[in-house]
Parts: structure tokens; C-alpha cells; sequence
């Protein structure tokens, strides 16, 4: 039985007599704690599988956006987005590109610089263009019909325009720097390759990825971070990225307790998984007894440390003393 929600169950395999292998499921429980309790005598547990539905708005987050052509991502929740790259955003730094004669024409930029939209920062080189579809910008944009891979189709996006590097990238040069990006977030960065066959590659500290990319063609970093801090997003050096867009939806914190009854222990674990992504996350399940247990050690001001610290300054003390006793001895024996 359970606290809330619908129980149903299945039997999954014959074990040997009487024994049978049951599937239990428990759908639609109540926000809050769901209590279950097994009636059948000498049951065992042999997994939990708890299946987390994604709420359609984060409890006072957002979804974080950065398209390079400023095309905003709407939805019925006008609520759920952060749009952090605007026309006015690009306009900032209109005095960043002009017309460069040397590159046939087009407007680029003319010196290396730092995009900075909130928590993504673009660094470019000299060369690199804006390709966007908004009139309001294009005495710093360039047509996205004058260049074809400036306008992609992703499986769930379609681009207005890009940010064009006109030479390769690495992790130092011509690449994203994402702040502030906590583990659980999940990051999404559609890219492009208009130079030769290359790499895109996500990294910070020992989290790093790579995907291929051919010359020509588009991908997309689609990862969960697993550290906290600052991620780049760059290319492999031999082609010439294009960024379309970058999306971070927050991460969920999940935490609860499992009553076990008589049992206790530990080496239990439960697996989360992420249905869209795959991605499996192991917690481990820490008996509390255990836990407070090690909290009471641990305090320095326990029953149990200070009766540690007693004992140890009386067996101090008493050593002393005795080798205090025996220094008089050995003096008088000498007199």
C-alpha cells in the first residue's frame, strides 16, 4: 500500500515454488513524503526506481537562452525563458564590427573581443562575422542569404542567423565561457563547422566531451554538468565554428528518506535517470543512525568527545605524575 497515488503490480518471474518476482508501480503520489508499506512477510527489495516529472517552470528559475541572431524563444508561459541576447544586447557593440575590404566586403569584426551576454561570454578574433536576420542590425550584421550554413535546422530549432568565426577555434581563442553553471544544469549549444572536418568540446575541470563535426554540417552539445563553475564550449582547431545558440535549463535538487524498518545498513543506491538524455545519476542511500552516529564522533562537543577529552587529560595527568614520582625516586636514591 501506499501513502498516495494509484498502486499497481505485475509479476515479472517465476523464482521457485511460492516465490515470485512482483513489479510494483505507484503513479500520480502527492507532492511531499510518499510512505509505502510492504505487508508480505519475508520480501525482498531488490531495486527502487523513482521517476521525477519535470515541472513545466522551475520554482523561481528560468531557462537561460543565448541566440546569436537575438531570436527570442516564446512559449504559453511567458515566464519560462531568459531571452539574454537582444538586438539591444548586439547594439552595444555595434562599434566593434565595419566594413573590412580585405574579406571581400563583409562587415566583421576587427580586432579580437569579449561578447559578454550575462553569464555567456563570446570571444572572437578578428574576421568574424555576424550573420543576423534583423534589420535593426545590419549595419554590423551581414545577410544570412549571403552565406548558407548562417541558417540551420536542428531536430527542435531553426536558426535566423549565426556568429561566424573566419578562422579555427581552440580552447583559448574563438570560444564560449559559461559562469555561474551549477552540477545538474543541463546545457544545450548548437554549433556549426563551415572549415574542415573538426571537434566541438565542452569542458571544466575533469567534465569534458567531445562530438564530431564535418566540414559544412551542424551539432549539438547536449550535456548535463556534473561541476559547478565556469564551462567552455570550442572548436578543435581545424575548422571554423559557427554558434547558433546556447540554452541551460537548471538543474533539479531531489532528496528524501526511505523508511527500511527493522533493516538497517548501507551499500544501497538509487539510480535517477533522465529520459530525454539518458543520463544516469547514482545516489547513494546513508542509513541515519550511521549518519548521527558520525555526527555525535565528529562534535567536539559531544557527551562522547568530551568524555574522550576527560579521559585522555586524567591518562595525560596521571602519566605525568607518574614519571614525575619516579624522577623524585631515582634523585634520592642517588643522595
Amino acid at each position: 500500500t501506499a501513502s498516495s497515488g494509484t498502486v499497481s503490480s505485475e509479476k515479472t518471474s517465476e523464482i521457485s515454488g511460492d516465490k515470485v518476482g512482483l513489479k510494483y508501480s505507484i503513479a500520480k503520489a502527492d507532492k511531499g513524503d510518499l510512505t509505502v508499506t510492504i505487508d508480505k512477510a519475508n520480501t525482498y527489495i531488490h531495486s527502487i526506481v523513482v521517476e521525477y516529472i519535470r515541472p513545466k517552470v522551475f520554482e523561481n528559475q528560468k531557462i537561460d537562452v543565448w541566440d546569436f541572431d537575438a531570436k527570442s524563444q516564446t512559449d504559453t508561459d511567458t515566464e519560462k525563458y531568459n531571452n539574454n541576447i537582444t538586438i539591444d544586447s548586439w547594439l552595444n557593440y555595434n562599434e566593434k564590427f565595419a566594413v573590412n575590404a580585405s574579406q571581400g566586403g563583409n562587415i566583421t569584426t576587427l580586432t579580437s573581443n569579449n561578447f559578454e551576454f550575462g553569464d555567456l561570454i563570446l570571444h572572437s578574433a578578428d574576421k568574424d562575422r555576424l550573420y543576423s536576420g534583423n534589420t535593426e542590425l545590419s549595419g554590423m550584421g551581414n545577410s544570412p542569404s549571403s552565406f548558407g550554413t548562417s541558417i540551420a535546422s536542428f531536430d527542435d530549432y531553426t536558426s535566423t542567423g549565426a556568429f561566424y568565426c573566419g578562422g579555427a577555434g581552440s580552447s583559448s581563442k574563438r570560444y564560449l565561457e559559461i559562469k555561474n553553471v551549477q552540477a545538474g544544469d543541463r546545457i544545450i549549444a548548437y554549433v556549426g563547422n563551415s572549415g574542415n572536418a573538426t571537434t566541438f568540446s565542452y569542458e571544466c575541470g575533469n567534465d569534458k566531451q567531445s562530438i564530431s563535426v564535418d566540414k559544412s554540417k551542424t551539432g549539438k552539445l547536449d550535456f548535463v554538468a556534473k561541476s559547478n563553475g565556469t564551462y567552455k564550449i570550442y572548436e578543435g582547431s581545424t575548422g571554423k565554428p559557427m554558434y547558433y545558440r546556447v540554452v541551460r535549463i537548471p538543474g533539479v535538487n531531489i532528496a528524501g528518506s526511505i523508511d527500511m524498518g527493522e533493516y538497517s545498513g548501507s551499500g544501497y543506491s538509487l539510480k535517477f535517470i533522465e529520459d530525454e538524455t539518458g543520463n544516469v545519476v547514482e545516489a547513494e542511500v546513508v542509513d541515519e543512525k550511521i549518519v548521527e552516529e558520525k555526527k555525535e564522533k565528529d562534535d567536539p562537543f559531544s557527551k562522547e568527545s568530551i568524555k574522550k577529552f576527560v579521559d585522555d587529560t586524567v591518562k595525560d595527568v596521571k602519566d605525568s605524575l607518574k614519571e614525575t614520582g619516579k624522577f623524585i625516586k631515582d634523585l634520592f636514591d642517588k643522595l
